[in-house]
């Protein structure tokens, strides 16, 4: 979710917090407002549970656009990212050819995305993962096995907006 990014962005342009600190914090404040937005998506199934979640989606744009402390439409204004020592708004430069500020960011999120998906891969193989996909599959049957359907799905939706906290930090 884009609440946990706005909410740390918002904290990081008024404060002196470490930027990587910022990305971490970001994806747990996105983790503990999806845990709290689960609720009603918990007593929904099938394509209902995907359209309670994009609803959400759409007031929470349309929530960003009205506000102005957030800076409205226009976005939030927050400093450029400095991580040990490297500042990510000056362009690169090699000898003959200035190269765009934004291929840094680009680099960084490509890490970034390394990192989580060797995360989620190894997650997968886990008996978290296999948790995860039995009560994907068939909830009936994971329930014979013991699982508790409702606490998977809250441990699932909170790491992918954990996830997606990061992703908007960056």
């Amino acid at each position: 979710f884009g609440i946990g990014s706005y909410a740390t962005a918002v904290l990081a342009a008024h404060t002196a917090l470490p930027h990587l600190l910022v990305v971490v914090l970001s994806g747990l404040v996105a983790a503990l407002i999806g845990s709290v937005l689960i609720t009603p998506v918990l007593r929904t199934r099938g394509h209902y549970a995907a359209l309670v979640t994009i609803a959400f989606g759409i007031l929470f744009k349309t929530f960003i656009e009205v506000n102005d402390v957030l800076g409205g439409p226009q976005g939030l204004q927050v400093p450029g990212m400095k991580l040990l020592g490297y500042t990510f708004n000056e362009g690169i430069q090699i000898p003959g050819v200035d190269i765009s500020f934004y291929v840094a960011y680009a680099l960084l999120s490509l890490l970034v995305f390394a990192l989580v998906y060797a995360l989620v891969s190894a997650l997968e193989r886990s008996w978290v993962g296999l948790s995860m996909d039995v009560v994907r599959t068939d909830e009936t049957a994971a329930s014979t096995f013991g699982l508790h359907i409702a606490r998977w799905k809250v441990v699932a939706f909170t790491m992918g907006n954990f996830f997606a906290g990061i992703a908007g930090s960056l």
